[in-house]
């Protein structure tokens, strides 16, 4: 459904004082939640309970942004100069321009001369580029490779 997403472990409480459980295994086994931040929360004590709607905030506004397609085309066409997607056995792989079409939730097409050489492992590293640049905080956001002439 791509909503926004903000990740709260509640009973925080119940933690023994100056034990810090590991969260890591959050992100080796849910990596692609990697976007969403994480509260450690207590409805019990009211710990970091005001924090929630600080992040909503933060969440809701991302949800909501359009970046140009300028600002988008600054970070994608150098990455892929220095990191070219693999060559397909037709010739080189090209973007001519990213842009974002939607928001709620974030769409944003990659216009190509072989959109099927875009593949799902560059897409992801592509993304992580972006946020790099957009943090599009507790956002999932869709890169979708199209053909030059498509609409």
């Amino acid at each position: 459904m791509r909503r926004g997403l903000i990740i709260a472990f509640n009973k925080w409480d119940a933690v023994a004082r100056g034990e810090t459980p590991d969260l890591s295994l959050l992100g080796e086994r849910y990596p692609f939640l990697s976007f969403a931040p994480v509260l450690n929360v207590s409805g019990l004590t009211g710990r970091n309970l005001s924090q929630i709607f600080r992040h909503i905030e933060t969440v809701r506004s991302w949800y909501y942004r359009r970046i140009g397609t300028s600002d988008l085309n600054r970070v994608i066409l150098p990455v892929m100069a220095q990191t070219p997607p693999p060559r397909l056995k037709t010739g080189a792989v090209r973007v001519y321009y990213a842009t974002q079409v939607q928001i709620a939730p974030t769409v944003i097409h990659l216009f190509s001369n072989r959109p099927d050489g875009l593949t799902p492992t560059y897409l992801q590293f592509l993304t992580r580029k972006i946020r790099d640049k957009f943090p599009f905080t507790g956002v999932p956001f869709l890169l979708k490779p199209r053909g030059k002439k498509e609409d």
